[in-house]
């Protein structure tokens, strides 16, 4: 709908361009006009003063005066025009002019009356000019007041519709990469973010770990409470999770009640407290009033970047955790082997 919205100002705004540039031409004609009915005018009295042939100019005073008349009475849309009264005023006086010019006998000069109205019709004429001039300058001023707003408007919808667009790609992205339920990251999220990780941990010589957690009996929960209690549960897991964690941390919904946290560290031993910290804060949390634990399993991420080998061994961890009692913590490294 926006896209439509912007087609359609932009082909007025080109219309309304071409419209203006169209009528500048004719203006700059009428104004040419409207200077030369003025100058032949003045012309046409000379010559007559002395005793020339004045004819071809008076036509061409005429015609001029017929241009004009016939342009500004075809106008419709112009804020202002140029008063008509003065353009008829100007060429009645030109009709009388033209009388008192066939009558008028070099031998015995102007008139007096010929005198008055030479004066009178060169300001006339010199009104129109102005007046047409006035016009130009408000039409130029309202057809750019419109022509900045239907641009304003462009640009308007432009931004909008990137913004939606940029709103949109953003939802889709969070969508794609987030757990609608707890609002961690997803599986489809961790399997580039490691690598991303992994990449930067190597390249800072920092270290990385993998804490794959799983809430223990879930089934239980389910079976026992159903299933909305079981959803409960598991954002309440997750809001823990998100408390507990640091701001380096990256937590995601790994599948069904399974949760994995990617962690750097300084050396083992804080890792494997940071870990006890997260299963102990789960342990003494109520949780709809229900006794809800988990078990860890911890792989330290080596520097192959081999993403499948590490939540292998972050499983058999875990597994091992499952099997010796649930609700601890085991280390991969740990593990007889």
């Amino acid at each position: 709908m926006i896209i439509i919205g912007m087609v359609g100002v932009l082909g007025l705004t080109l219309a309304l361009s071409l419209y203006i540039t169209r009528f500048i031409g004719q203006y700059s004609v009428l104004i040419n006009d409207s200077g030369k009915v003025r100058g032949g005018i003045q012309r046409t009295v000379k010559l007559a003063l002395m005793g020339e042939d004045y004819a071809s100019v008076s036509d061409e005073i005429d015609g001029y005066l017929t241009k004009i008349k016939t342009f500004e009475s075809s106008k419709r849309f112009l804020i202002k025009k140029p008063n008509e009264g003065d353009l008829i005023i100007l060429q009645n006086q030109w009709n009388q002019l033209k009388i008192l010019l066939h009558e008028y006998d070099a031998k015995k000069g102007p008139s007096v009356e010929f005198n008055n109205l030479s004066e009178e019709i060169w300001v006339q004429a010199n009104i129109v000019v102005t007046g047409i001039e006035n016009s130009f300058h408000s039409y130029i001023k309202y057809y750019t007041v419109i022509a900045i707003v239907l641009f304003s408007s462009i640009i308007i919808l432009a931004l909008i519709s990137f913004a939606i667009k940029y709103f949109i790609q953003q939802r889709v992205e969070v969508q794609a990469s987030h757990d609608y339920l707890t609002g961690l990251f997803n599986r489809n999220y961790f399997d580039i973010f490691l690598k991303k990780q992994l990449h930067e941990s190597n390249r800072n010589n920092q270290n990385v770990a993998i804490m794959l957690c799983d809430i223990d009996h879930f089934k239980n929960v389910n079976d026992t409470y159903g299933h909305d209690t079981g959803d409960k549960v598991l954002k309440a897991i997750a809001e823990t999770f998100m408390m507990t964690s640091r701001a380096s941390d990256t937590i995601i919904r790994f599948g069904g009640e399974e949760f994995l946290i990617i962690a750097s560290y300084q050396n083992i031993d804080d890792l494997m407290r940071y870990a006890e910290r997260i299963r102990m804060n789960i342990e003494n949390t109520k949780i709809l009033d229900l006794n809800i634990t988990i078990s860890i399993g911890i792989a330290i991420c080596d520097h192959s970047g081999e993403v499948n080998k590490v939540i292998k061994k972050a499983d058999t961890a875990l597994y091992t955790a499952k099997e010796n009692g649930r609700n601890q913590v085991i280390l991969y490294d740990n593990i007889k082997k």
